[in-house]
């Protein structure tokens, strides 16, 4: 792309006596990729969370931009983990509830037999005792026993039926915790994956030694122009 002559009229300047030495070149080519190797960089975006890197001259908003697929794979993949993770406590938490409110049912109906034996056999009682004897008998007094024993008994399967709505009540407390807990993580996972709001990292890449090739060392001249001062001023700019 140099031009190999110079325009008509247009002068040189002297050229230094080490340029007409080839083996200045092979010096000068190794101190250019000296000065590559100590000074040179490129910087690039990353973005740990998706494990991308930008490309060269990839501004940060077109990075985010080529990154918000990737999130939102790793966003949907995530999220499946967590549904089945989820998934599988409150299934267990479902069974368990069914199994407290057929609890329920049950104390309930033993409650009540309860206190229809209860009631059968004190309201016996009292007949034995009360219609047309003139005392009350050692049987009668059994009886009465047997009668408050079942009230007692009664008492217990009344307290067992609240345990056991307690129970129920407390377990779904703790599925309702769950279905929170699981809508906090799913919202969590948007923004941790929302590319907007990806912390991004620079990284500095230096080049190895190995890797820097100069094809080329050779003489060019840069047109100046000089003024009646004899100010030279680049005539390339």
């Amino acid at each position: 792309d140099l031009d190999a002559v110079a325009r008509e009229g247009v002068p040189f300047a002297m050229l230094p006596p080490a340029a007409s030495q080839s083996k200045s070149y092979a010096g000068w080519s190794r101190d250019f990729e000296d000065w590559i190797y100590r000074t040179q960089s490129l910087d690039l975006y990353e973005a740990p969370l998706v494990k991308e890197v930008s490309l060269p001259e990839e501004t940060e908003g077109d990075f985010r931009i080529r990154i918000r697929l990737k999130a939102r794979e790793l966003k949907d993949a995530e999220t499946e983990s967590l549904r089945k993770k989820y998934a599988a406590k409150v299934t267990s938490l479902e069974e368990r509830i069914r199994k407290a409110e057929q609890a329920v049912d049950r104390e309930k109906d033993q409650a009540k037999q309860q206190k229809m034996q209860t009631a059968i056999s004190f309201g016996a009682t009292l007949l034995s005792s009360f219609l047309g004897k003139k005392k009350v008998s050692a049987s009668s007094v059994g009886k009465a026993t047997t009668a408050i024993r079942g009230a007692s008994r009664a008492l217990k399967e009344s307290g067992d039926v609240e345990r056991s709505k307690e129970t129920v009540e407390a377990l779904n407390a703790q599925l309702e915790k769950l279905e929170e807990d699981f809508r906090t993580d799913t919202e969590s996972l948007s923004e941790r994956y929302d590319p907007d709001l990806q912390t991004l990292e620079t990284v500095s890449l230096r080049p190895l030694k190995q890797n820097i090739q100069i094809r080329v060392m050779t003489l060019a001249w840069l047109p100046c122009r000089v003024d009646a001062g004899g100010i030279e001023t680049p005539a390339w700019e």
